[in-house]
């Protein structure tokens, strides 16, 4: 084989080695970038799904109190309608009792 030849080979293989060299650089910088980016999307889920979860639990616990108030008011109502009638049905028992201790 003459050396020019040989020379030719050695060049494309030096050649054909620095091309695999950037291609192997630039599959790890790639991959590298892959998971970098999938980090970051994995946290931002992370913050989003927080970020509903305190919305979701804020509006529970307003829900919560309002419902609270309406069956504290409603209870409230019931007591002071008990109480009305007690006392109503105390003057009546006290009536009694005093025609009867008159009789």
């Amino acid at each position: 084989m003459p050396l020019e030849a040989v020379e030719k080979v050695i060049e494309a293989e030096k050649e054909n080695q620095e091309r695999r060299d950037k291609a192997v650089l630039e599959a790890r910088r790639m991959t590298e970038e892959a998971e970098t980016n999938g980090r970051m999307l994995a946290d931002q889920a992370r913050r989003k799904a927080e970020a509903d979860r305190r919305e979701l639990l804020a509006q529970a616990e307003k829900r919560a109190k309002e419902r609270s108030g309406e069956l504290l008011q409603k209870a409230r109502a019931a007591d002071e309608a008990q109480c009305a009638q007690a006392s109503a049905r105390l003057e009546e028992a006290a009536e009694l009792i005093v025609e009867r201790v008159v009789e």
